[in-house]
């Protein structure tokens, strides 16, 4: 009951945009999970040309990221960086505000780990983003390129950008 009355004080504490802020984001994380589950998951992926909603004068894309967190931690299930990451993406878009999705892996102690963020978004980020390999996309018919480790699967970039 306890924890119940302090989610509500936190709510309350939001204005009018932020509240509708939450919810949007509560709905575009459920939206996101559920088409990462189904063969139209590539349209997530795609250049975003969806409608806009003006956002608020001087709208914090940062503050925007913690709403999402904030709507993910008080979700049906656990949400991953990926599903963070996109819905984020799509909120942003919605405003006229682009960030590009990075996905990155790196090997620790023989695991491999991934994490998606969004370029310039440091609420998503694990700290550790730079520590990620960012992957790139592989043309069509392009062929893994040498390095001097030895070949490396194709779309893996050491750039760290």
């Amino acid at each position: 009951m306890h924890r119940a009355l302090e989610l509500i004080a936190k709510l309350r504490s939001l204005d009018h945009g932020e509240r509708g802020l939450l919810l949007e984001s509560w709905f575009e994380l459920l939206r996101v999970a559920v088409l990462l589950r189904l063969p139209l998951r590539a349209r997530l992926f795609e250049p975003w040309a969806g409608s806009r909603t003006p956002g608020p004068e001087g709208l914090d894309p940062e503050r925007v990221a913690y709403l999402v967190c904030a709507a993910a931690s008080h979700h049906l299930k656990r949400m991953t960086c990926l599903e963070k990451s996109l819905a984020l993406q799509r909120v942003l878009a919605r405003r006229g505000l682009r960030f590009p999705l990075r996905i990155g892996v790196c090997r620790e102690g023989g695991i491999l780990n991934a994490h998606a963020w969004l370029e310039g978004i440091s609420a998503l980020s694990s700290g550790t983003d730079g520590a990620f390999g960012v992957l790139h996309p592989a043309g069509r018919g392009q062929q893994p390129q040498e390095h001097a480790a030895g070949p490396r699967p194709a779309g893996l970039d050491q750039d760290r950008s």
